[in-house]
């Protein structure tokens, strides 16, 4: 009991600090005056693309070290060597009424950087549900035996604060607190619902960031009433087809890799 306790603490802790990493880092006396330098050399993307590199590798180093685990060990346990077929079709299936909505209704964006696209819609969601689902919500809902509410809900609000921008305006932050939040509920629920396969919501992460790449949306999750409602519609797409996807073949392939 005193180890499950003692491990969950940690896990908070470090899923705060890493949650937090780049606020940290502009705050040491000792590193703030060069991490000023390097985002005056680096290009916006490159310099997220380092904290989340930063933030993956802690997330990997801690469960080493509370599970003993090998790095293939870690991978497992996180869920990324489970099938990813079948994951790219649901994320395909989940959010084309977006595609189809957008792409009638919406112009396509311009001055499109392939480096922020790159980042925006593989690496950051990459690292948001490896840190948020695999590490955070995983460790506390699989380890420690948590309800799904209680750990999905404690996560979903720190992922839904972490999206919170300075140059927003109230009901917008609100707006962005509410989608975000219930979006991390919904990623945990995917991921657990998938049996703890990871790709699964982050092909469903990444393909709806693509949509506010690709089309001129806006700079925000909250972006008006058509974005939310088609990120509402799918919300619900996806959710049935995770009740039904084992009866959906392109989706129920692959073979499973319990731990």
């Amino acid at each position: 009991m005193i180890k499950k306790t003692s491990n969950i603490v940690i896990v908070l802790l470090v899923f705060a600090i890493i949650s937090q990493l780049h606020e940290l880092l502009s705050l040491i006396p000792g590193i703030r005056q060069g991490y000023r330098e390097l985002r005056n050399i680096l290009p916006y993307p490159f310099l997220g693309e380092l904290r989340n590199l930063i933030q993956i590798s802690l997330v990997i180093l801690t469960i080493i070290l509370l599970h003993r685990f090998s790095f293939k060990n870690v991978l497992k346990d996180i869920g990324l060597v489970k099938p990813i077929i079948p994951a790219i079709l649901f994320g395909i299936f989940a959010t084309l009424p977006m595609w189809i909505a957008f792409s009638v209704t919406a112009s396509l964006a311009t001055h499109v950087s392939w480096n922020s696209v790159f980042f925006l819609t593989l690496i950051s969601p990459l690292s948001e549900e490896v840190v948020y689902r695999g590490f955070a919500f995983g460790q506390i809902r699989r380890h420690a035996n948590w309800g799904f509410w209680p750990a999905s809900i404690i996560i979903a609000v720190v992922f839904g604060l972490g999206h919170l921008g300075i140059n927003q305006d109230l009901g917008q932050s609100v707006g962005v607190f509410l989608i975000t939040g219930v979006g991390g509920i919904l990623f945990a629920w995917i991921y657990e619902k998938w049996d703890y396969n990871l790709w699964a919501p982050f092909w469903l992460h990444c393909l709806m960031n693509l949509n506010w790449q690709v089309f001129e949306v806006g700079n925000s999750a909250f972006a008006g009433w058509l974005p939310t409602t088609l990120q509402v519609l799918v919300a619900i797409t996806a959710i049935v087809l995770t009740v039904f996807k084992k009866r959906i073949p392109l989706l129920s392939s692959g073979r499973s890799t319990k731990r």
